[in-house]
């Protein structure tokens, strides 16, 4: 599914060396407390924290917005999430910073 031009594991591993960078072992936790998230679920996740934009998501992940709407609304609710996953995110996020 996903082109190896645009989304190989290279570009993954930058996402992650820069979430990694930017707000240390956040991913790695949020992997701990989701440990049932799918290797494209974590990708899309790093992706979203990066703040990259949804049309950006749909291109690097090769598929349609209608497509990546239905599946972060899915994983939202899957982490028991009562908001959309990035405002989910971003206060997960807002939460991390404040504890460091």
């Amino acid at each position: 599914m996903l082109d190896s031009t645009i989304a190989g594991r290279g570009t993954f591993g930058q996402v992650d060396s820069l979430m990694e960078a930017s707000y240390p072992g956040f991913l790695k936790g949020l992997y701990s407390e989701y440990p049932w998230m799918t290797d494209q679920d974590r990708q899309l996740v790093a992706l979203m924290c990066c703040g990259i934009s949804p049309n950006a998501v749909s291109v690097i992940m090769g598929m349609d917005m209608n497509r990546l709407s239905k599946w972060k609304t899915q994983l939202a609710k899957k982490m028991g999430s009562p908001v959309r996953l990035s405002k989910f995110l971003n206060e997960k996020l807002l939460d991390y910073s404040v504890s460091l």
